[in-house]
């Protein structure tokens, strides 16, 4: 069975082939203001690659650095006569480069760990096992979500207003606008955001999750949520 990390690498690949097709056919026919548009949504989706990644190898940007800079030089290598000196060169390059791919294979991959514990707290407080928890992404309490059940019917995650703490939460105007299209509404009276969702219609926590995704990658923009991620139980 795949993991929920590999079901997501392989449908943000497909969609990569999907958006450089767009992109080759715009070309061909010259609507070359749609191959711009289809560019700038690949660009996107090579971040969202690169973050996803980076979830389980934090060196995984500079392996694939390292890698296509081996390809350039070895193409240069192959390029030119191996009694001139350029070669020599790129070759000194090449080795000096292979050496530094070879020391980041070296480096241990931390602990790998998927989102089943998130599903697994947020069904406690779905049932009632678990009053709340907050997920803290950074340290000193500056960002978090928070996770309740307010009433039998309803599932509530919400975290401090940006409004309230703008040095800690510093949201771009885009994001300000996909928190509310995810879902999040501010609460004046506690001066925060809030996300109700309705449990009658609550059947397991991907789709949760996948809110989430959106508010943690493209409206916090934290690359590497997981380096400082930990979860505070609240019991009373």
């Amino acid at each position: 069975m795949k993991s929920e990390w590999t079901l997501l690498v392989e449908a943000l690949e497909a969609e990569k082939k999907l958006l450089q097709a767009h992109i080759d056919e715009c070309v061909k026919f010259w609507d070359y203001l749609g191959a711009h548009h289809h560019a700038q949504a690949l660009a996107l989706l090579n971040r969202k690659l690169r973050i996803v990644h980076t979830l389980k190898d934090p060196h995984h940007n500079q392996k694939t650095w390292a890698k296509e800079t081996l390809e350039r030089l070895q193409q240069q290598l192959d390029q030119h006569d191996s009694e001139a000196d350029l070669p020599g060169l790129y070759q000194r390059f090449y080795d000096r480069q292979l050496q530094e791919l070879d020391a980041l294979h070296q480096i241990p991959l931390p602990p790998w760990q998927d989102s089943q514990q998130l599903d697994m707290l947020i069904d406690e407080v779905v049932t009632g096992k678990l009053p709340a928890f907050k997920l803290h992404f950074q340290p000193k309490d500056a960002l978090y979500l928070r996770f309740s059940r307010p009433s039998s019917q309803q599932l509530l995650i919400n975290f401090p207003s940006p409004a309230a703490k703008t040095d800690a939460l510093l949201i771009p105007g885009e994001g300000r606008s996909l928190l509310a299209a995810v879902g999040f509404i501010e609460n004046t009276h506690k001066d925060q955001l809030e996300m109700p969702l309705n449990l009658s219609t609550y059947h397991h926590a991907l789709p949760i999750k996948e809110r989430l995704a959106l508010v943690i990658y493209d409206a916090f923009r934290q690359e590497r949520p997981d380096k400082n991620t930990y979860v505070e139980l609240e019991h009373g």
